[in-house]
């Protein structure tokens, strides 16, 4: 049986809300849990450990993958879910071992007009 892992890991400030790296990322949701591990594990590969993946962001598609309402557990851990996975888009990236924030993340964009950071 496929098991969320809970809970993740909350992003830094900065990168909890503004403007995507392009400014242009899309939200796709499933209510399938392993049909969104298959999509990132075949986009993004699988991080040392990891032995589901619960939502992603994948930078060729510039979409966030995240499960649907009422696929997760618990809607407040789906919405902490989604903000991690946005803030990937924002540019944040995990160290080697898939904790903390590694020296390769992107400079968080500043936030422009209303639309942006709404997520």
């Amino acid at each position: 049986m496929f098991k969320p892992n809970r809970p993740v890991e909350r992003p830094p400030a900065e990168y909890r809300a503004g403007q995507t790296q392009t400014g242009s990322t899309q939200q796709l949701e499933l209510r399938d849990l392993k049909a969104i591990h298959d999509l990132c594990r075949h986009w993004n590969g699988m991080a040392a450990g990891t032995r589901y993946i619960n939502g992603c962001y994948i930078a060729g598609l510039d979409t966030v993958v995240v499960p649907a309402r009422g696929a997760w557990p618990s809607e407040r851990e789906r919405q902490e879910l989604i903000q991690h996975e946005w803030a990937h888009a924002r540019g944040w990236r995990h160290n080697d071992d898939g904790r903390g924030t590694s020296p390769q993340s992107l400079k968080p964009k500043p936030l422009i007009g209303s639309a942006w950071g709404a997520r």
